[in-house]
């Protein structure tokens, strides 16, 4: 600490000033003398007493005789009719006035970075290994493809490359990537929130090659780029000062104090650096900075080892120097204005921004607590807002920030942005793709199904893409599809069979040795209202191969990295990444399992028990697997009155056979039907079309959509389809579905069957009557319609089932129940395996928009796999490898009582009981639905 007053200090600066302006530098030695002065001068000036080893007119001399440049520009201040030493002690040529040990270690990276300031990139090349590798590494046209791409890795010991570095500056050429870049790197403080894998890092490393800043991260990922300053410095106030939620105040204030050393002296180790770095790169006569040299500075910040001893990283050495030394952290203000001082002398008035990536971190709670609560994050932006005085632009880059904590004192005049993009446009992500593969696979018909097969699995955010193309580079060049279908069981538990046939021919040894690291989300211990959203998004897709948004009030569904923000702004949530559909699929609908007798079993055989594991809470949810659920029981024929219980008299014509049909027409205009089978949800086209207003049922009725199922928005309906039957006539199915837990009374009932009828199920307060009598006459003007009855009403209840018996006359013969449940005794029901690949192949078809190289070829059903493989070893004499896979039975889901009798849904329907008040309990919430569906309320069913 000072030992002389602040007047002493003024004394000493008089006669310092005056001693230069009467020194004359004609030598080396005069110019030490020179130097030892301003280093006195300096030390004064900050109310501190000067280093006598760094004064010392020794260490002076050696201090020009290794910086030739500071030499030359005391000599030209000396030569000036009034020297003006600012010009000396506000250049980065100036070294910063810290203790030994840190000038020490500053020293020796002066030695290193000559050399490193400019010229090629610091990132070594990566070539594809020839030894032990697939012969198609040895091809000298791939090796020339790899060399090309010039692809590069973060260490020279690194046998990997890293994707995200490739074309590392180049966003700027594009309009939208580089609209992108410049809107997030504005004069405006930004928090900056997506997905994991959604971009954020590369747009962050983007901007920095454009513009100057410092590149922090609080965790350092598998790519080893990036400085461990941070991620150690949280690792010591955890470890060493055992940091917890406190509440005195007096330890919470120590706290702040301990986080503006520990921090300060991070920020200020990256200043020296940055200040050494601009050194090199001007000369006496200020020469000018690129791009190029920004480029540079970012490649030091992100492989910092490079300067160390034994590959030490260089930042957090020099960090923890300055915070060991008890002048350093008294003196951090000071230091940290002369480095910003000497820095924007080099760069003038451009920017200087701080990123701090990963900053999700610095909000987990018990990791630090400050005052007033906060987290580490809002410390360390405070802190560094202050020591830096405004003079950086702060970018927080990072998966879950809470806007509560940061809009007040910290975070108030900070921007919210979620604007990182997608792959969302398969003629975009073909492009991108193609670059990387050897012309030899990219004009292929392999390579060609390879990108169509990359878009249906892999579409969404980023990272998904970017890892496979590393591993399809590094190693999987000689087997694309096998290696891309490896890659999706890793990400998803789902062995895909969209391409057995073509992976057969690729004949790899033995697909199980590789063991890929994919960081994938979780959809274990869900609560559950997430549990409830999941599983409609994924009926959602099964039925309409439709995505949804949600508001941000969903924002839960981003930080477990379940979905993405689309919008710039924080409020647009998407749900519909097929590698992670397929995954919650996967965890909630595992593979069937026989259990041990007396316990409860959780991986079912067939659909209904799945289905009662994993009941759909809504109207809506219902309609979607209702659709599913005829597609399977009436797509291959079957007796009406095998799912259709009429109260009453059974109809002669309902023990006919019926066939789930789809009406559409050809491109003469004329109307044609096909039958619809059991395989139908393997297809590109969806099973159901939802409509938002009677306009759209009517359009669906006159054919223009051509699915099976229509979910109409009018609110007394929930599903509509024909059937064929046996006779050659077709009939109406009209169902209104209930998501009850209990039973339901005859007069709840009552008005729900007679607005099923055909006058009244289009009837809605916002719909004229004109509008009304066209979709009635849209569905008499079906050809060869049934009459009495054209149309058959039904109910479906889950998960308690409902009685029709009172609610409609005894001689009706037009209403049934139509159960999930009436097979479920029977050996030819729908089976759990079926349900879940519909909802596979719901996920992976559920965009718009397809590769033009997409042929239609989806999931397929695993037996017919198997089948297809044991005909490919017949056929080509190879040798089949056996799976030990039990078969799943129905049987495994029944109890004994089970097998004798049938099962009849009416019958199984309790009574209605005397209600109660419900138990407390928090409302589970719904997911959204669409705008049209939200405004009709009233007399419109909740979905």
């Amino acid at each position: 600490m000072p030992s002389t007053t602040t007047s002493g200090y003024n004394t000493l600066i008089h006669e310092a000033e005056l001693s230069l302006k009467e020194l004359s530098v004609n030598t080396i030695d005069d110019a030490a003398i020179a130097l030892s002065l301003l280093f006195r001068l300096q030390s004064w000036k900050a109310n501190r007493s000067p280093d006598t080893d760094m004064t010392s007119v020794v260490s002076c001399t050696q201090l020009l005789n290794e910086n030739p440049a500071l030499n030359s520009l005391l000599n030209i201040v000396q030569r000036q009719d009034c020297p003006d030493y600012s010009l000396i002690t506000h250049s980065p040529l100036f070294p910063a006035l810290v203790s030994e040990k840190s000038r020490k270690i500053l020293q020796d990276l002066r030695m290193k970075m000559g050399g490193m300031a400019e010229g090629n990139s610091l990132f070594p090349v990566w070539v594809p290994p020839v030894v032990h590798s697939h012969p198609i590494y040895k091809n000298v046209d791939v090796q020339n493809h790899c060399k090309a791409l010039q692809l590069r890795k973060s260490a020279d010991m690194s046998p990997d490359f890293c994707i995200i570095l490739h074309g590392l500056g180049e966003f700027k050429h594009d309009e939208v990537l580089g609209g992108r870049v410049e809107r997030l790197f504005s004069s405006k403080h930004k928090f900056f929130v997506n997905a994991s894998g959604t971009g954020k890092t590369r747009l962050c490393y983007e901007g920095l090659t454009s513009h100057w800043g410092l590149y922090f991260t609080l965790e350092v990922d598998s790519g080893n780029l990036g400085s461990l300053d941070m991620e150690d410095k949280l690792n010591y106030l955890m470890e060493k000062h055992q940091y917890h939620r406190v509440l005195d105040h007096d330890a919470l204030e120590q706290n702040s104090r301990l986080a503006k050393h520990e921090f300060g002296s991070i920020l200020l180790s990256r200043l020296l650096v940055f200040q050494l770095f601009l050194e090199f790169l001007v000369d006496v006569d200020n020469g000018a900075l690129t791009n190029d040299h920004k480029m540079r500075w970012l490649e030091i910040q992100l492989t910092p080892s490079i300067f160390g001893v034994a590959r030490q990283d260089v930042f957090t050495r020099l960090g923890n120097a300055l915070g060991e030394d008890e002048t350093d952290v008294a003196n951090l203000q000071v230091n940290i204005d002369d480095v910003l001082r000497k820095i924007q002398h080099v760069i003038g008035s451009d920017p200087i921004f701080v990123v701090i990536d990963e900053a999700q971190i610095g909000v987990e709670e018990n990791l630090f607590v400050s005052r007033d609560g906060k987290p580490l994050l809002w410390e360390l932006i405070r802190v560094w807002q202050t020591l830096t005085h405004g003079a950086c632009t702060f970018i927080c880059a990072g998966v879950n920030i809470p806007r509560s904590i940061f809009d007040g004192e910290v975070g108030a005049d900070f921007e919210w942005t979620s604007d990182t993009g997608s792959f969302d446009d398969p003629d975009a992500h073909e492009q991108y793709i193609r670059k990387f593969l050897p012309p030899t696979l990219r004009d292929s018909p392999s390579g060609q199904f390879l990108v169509a097969r990359l878009w249906r699995w892999c579409r969404g955010r980023h990272r998904m893409t970017d890892k496979f193309l590393n591993i399809l580079l590094y190693e999987g060049l000689q087997f694309p599809h096998t290696t891309l279908s490896l890659y999706i069981l890793e990400g998803t538990d789902l062995e895909p069979l969209d391409a057995v046939g073509i992976c057969y021919e690729e004949a790899y040894p033995n697909p199980k040795t590789w063991n890929f690291s994919f960081g994938k989300p979780s959809f274990e211990a869900l609560s559950p209202d997430d549990q409830d959203l999941t599983r409609a998004v994924l009926y959602s897709f099964m039925a309409t191969q439709q995505s949804q948004k949600f508001t941000s009030e969903y924002t839960s569904l981003v930080s477990r990295a379940h979905a993405c923000f689309v919008d710039a702004h924080l409020s647009e949530i998407i749900f519909d990444e097929p590698l992670v559909l397929v995954l919650a699929a996967r965890q909630l609908f595992p593979f069937p399992y026989e259990a041990l007798r007396g316990i409860p079993n959780n991986r079912p055989s067939t659909f209904i028990t799945a289905l009662q594991i994993n009941p759909p809470r809504t109207r809506l949810s219902i309609a979607h697997c209702l659709a599913f659920y005829l597609s399977q029981v009436l797509g291959n024929g079957r007796i009406l009155t095998d799912v259709l219980k009429f109260p009453h008299g059974i109809p002669g014509w309902a023990r006919q056979t019926g066939q789930l049909v789809r009406f559409h027409t050809d491109d003469e205009g004329a109307v044609r039907h096909s039958i619809v089978d059991s395989d139908a949800f393997r297809s590109l086209l969806p099973l159901a079309t939802t409509t938002s207003t009677l306009e759209e049922t009517i359009k669906w009725i006159k054919h223009s959509y051509g699915t099976a199922f229509c979910i109409p928005s009018s609110p007394n309906l929930d599903l509509l389809c024909a059937i064929r039957l046996a006779d050659g006539s077709f009939i109406w199915l009209a169902v209104r579905a209930l998501a009850t837990d209990e039973p339901m009374s005859d007069d709840s009932l009552r008005p729900m069957v007679s607005d099923l009828d055909i006058d009244s199920m289009f009837r809605e307060a916002s719909v004229d009557t004109a509008s009304v009598t066209r979709a009635i006459d849209s569905l008499h003007s079906l050809p060869g319609l049934k009459q009495r009855p054209c149309l058959l009403r039904a109910v479906t209840a889950f998960p308690v089932e409902v009685d029709l018996r009172n609610c409609i006359d005894k001689r009706c013969r037009d209403a049934a129940n139509l159960s999930f449940r009436a097979l479920r005794r029977k050996k030819n029901q729908v089976m759990q395996e079926d349900f879940f690949e519909a909802m596979v192949n719901g996920a992976i078809a559920g965009t718009k928009r397809k590769s033009r190289w997409d042929e239609g070829a989806m999931h397929d059903n695993r037996q017919r796999a198997k089948e297809h493989r044991m005909r490919l070893n017949q056929k080509f004499g190879g040798d089949y490898i056996w799976t030990r896979v039990a078969e799943p039975e129905y049987i495994w889901d029944l109890r004994s009582e089970d097998f004798y009798g049938e099962y009849d849904p009416l019958n199984a329907v309790p009574a209605p009981r005397q209600r109660q008040a419900p138990p407390s309990r928090k409302p589970r919430k719904q997911p959204p639905q669409s705008k049209s569906r939200q405004t009709q309320k009233g007399s419109r069913r909740k979905r």
